[in-house]
C-alpha cells in the first residue's frame, strides 16, 4: 500500500507557548508603567515654576549662597559649636562598614549606628542653623537682599535639573 503525498496531512506546526503571551503582556505593562512615571515626572517638573517657595530648603543651599569668605568663617564657627555641644554622641565603637561586614548580620548593631549617626547629624544641623541665622542677622539690608538673590538663583538651578 502506497501513500499519496498529496493526501497526507502536514504535521501541526508548533504554536507558541501561552507563557510567551504572559511574558509579553507583563513586559508591555512594565514599559507602560515606566513611560507613565517618566511622563508624570516631566509634567510635574514643569508645571509649578514657583514651587520652591512652599518647599523646605535645606541648610546646604543656604550655606552655599553665602560669599566664600563667610562660608570659611561659618565652618570654623560650626566646628567650635560642635565641640562645645554636650549632646553629641560619642563616635566610638565599630564603624558602619565594619558592622555591615559582620557575619552573621547584626541588624540591631547597624540600627544603633544609624541612630547614633542620625543624632550627630541633628546636632550638626541645629548648630549649623544657629550659626547661619546669626550670620544672616548680622547682614545689612542690602547684603541680605543680595544673599536672597543668590539663594534664589541656586534654587532655580536645582529646579531645572
Amino acid at each position: 500500500m502506497t501513500t499519496d503525498p498529496k493526501n497526507t496531512p502536514e504535521p501541526p506546526t508548533p504554536r507558541p507557548s501561552q507563557w510567551w503571551k504572559v511574558v509579553l503582556a507583563i513586559s508591555l505593562s512594565l514599559n507602560l508603567l515606566i513611560v507613565g512615571a517618566l511622563a508624570g515626572a516631566v509634567w510635574r517638573q514643569g508645571r509649578a515654576p514657583d514651587r520652591a517657595e512652599g518647599r523646605d530648603v535645606g541648610v546646604l543651599p543656604l550655606f552655599l549662597a553665602l560669599p566664600r569668605e563667610d562660608r570659611r568663617g561659618i565652618r570654623a564657627e560650626i566646628e567650635r559649636g560642635l565641640a562645645a555641644e554636650p549632646s553629641v554622641p560619642d563616635a566610638g565603637g565599630p564603624t558602619l562598614v565594619e558592622a555591615l561586614r559582620q557575619t552573621p548580620f547584626d541588624r540591631e548593631a547597624v540600627e544603633a549606628l544609624f541612630e547614633k549617626h542620625g543624632a550627630r547629624q541633628e546636632v550638626r544641623h541645629r548648630v549649623g542653623q544657629r550659626v547661619l541665622l546669626d550670620r544672616i542677622g548680622e547682614m545689612s539690608d542690602a547684603d541680605r537682599a543680595a544673599y536672597a538673590d543668590r539663594l534664589e538663583k541656586r534654587l532655580e538651578g536645582r529646579r531645572r535639573r
